[in-house]
């Protein structure tokens, strides 16, 4: 339904070649906009295809908006998707325009990183987290075995990193996985990825989205230590917090790490992936403040 409402979307392009999960759902990313041969796909691109981009091969400055990591968290699927929408209609985006301003940072998103998981949530049990990787044979042939990996857990991890928050567990929500992009739902993404920059973009901000919370944490997940451009994070981190609080009526707050003790630290998450290719990267727990289930795990 996710993707079919994406394929089908006035303002929205997919760059092909996508991905698939552990299961073999399709996984994509979309350009708001952009001038991307469609031909006989309606409105994806082919694969080979090359942005239109402007400047005679100049590179574009995007921001990439995630979601849909944990499939019990339906809201970051949509909100991402039905944003990105909303921005490309208030600027006026059609099928060819949002590479034409020169000043401007073209929208990329990928709506649901973990449609398995999605899936399994709304038709099984509405809590599952991970992704949906069976059990290893001499788990099942011991207990039972337990299923899945937490996708965000399973990024790459930078040197310094103390491996909070991540499991080794098979059994943990919080279970990382047998190696750093072990699954398909991620590896498959840096691979997407990689071949976006080689199209001409530079991925300079990556807003994840997930629930709940109601909060914006910029870097790093993984320690209470602040980067080198901490000013940067906090300006435009503030700035959401507030523009979100205008436009909903709600109070989001902006913070790092731990937030001050409340959250656990966490390793191989995304937003901090992210962060080290370069990109101002943030996790966005949406509205509520909390989710009052002793399954839930923050991030």
């Amino acid at each position: 339904e996710v993707r079919g409402r994406a394929r089908g979307s006035e303002v929205l392009r997919e760059i092909a070649p996508g991905w698939t999960s552990y299961e073999g759902r399709p996984i994509s990313g979309y350009v708001a906009g952009c001038n991307l041969a469609p031909g006989p796909a309606g409105n994806r691109s082919a694969p080979g295809s090359e942005l239109a981009l402007s400047g005679g091969g100049s590179r574009r400055r995007a921001l990439l908006v995630t979601g849909g990591q944990h499939g019990r968290e339906w809201l970051s699927v949509t909100s991402p998707l039905c944003a990105v929408e909303v921005v490309a209609a208030r600027l006026g985006l059609g099928a060819t325009d949002a590479c034409e301003d020169e000043a401007g940072v073209d929208l990329l998103v990928v709506p649901n990183m973990n449609p398995d998981s999605f899936a399994f949530s709304q038709q099984t049990f509405h809590l599952w987290r991970k992704n949906r990787r069976p059990p290893a044979r001499q788990q099942r042939e011991g207990s039972g075995g337990c299923w899945g990996v937490d996708l965000n857990r399973n990024w790459p991890i930078s040197a310094g990193d103390d491996a909070q928050g991540q499991s080794l567990n098979p059994c943990a929500n919080t279970y990382k996985g047998d190696f750093p992009l072990s699954e398909p739902e991620t590896s498959g993404f840096v691979k997407w990825l990689e071949q976006v920059e080689a199209l001409g973009y530079d991925i300079v901000g990556n807003l994840d989205v997930h629930t709940y919370g109601q909060v914006i944490l910029g870097a790093f997940a993984s320690s209470d230590r602040l980067p080198r451009n901490a000013a940067v994070y906090a300006e435009a981190g503030e700035l959401m917090a507030s523009s979100m609080g205008f436009l909903r009526g709600l109070q989001y707050e902006y913070d790092t790490g731990s937030l001050g003790g409340l959250l656990p630290l966490t390793s191989g998450t995304l937003q901090d992936y992210m962060h080290g290719r370069g990109s101002l990267s943030y996790t966005l727990e949406l509205g509520p403040p909390s989710f009052k289930n002793e399954t839930t795990v923050a991030g």
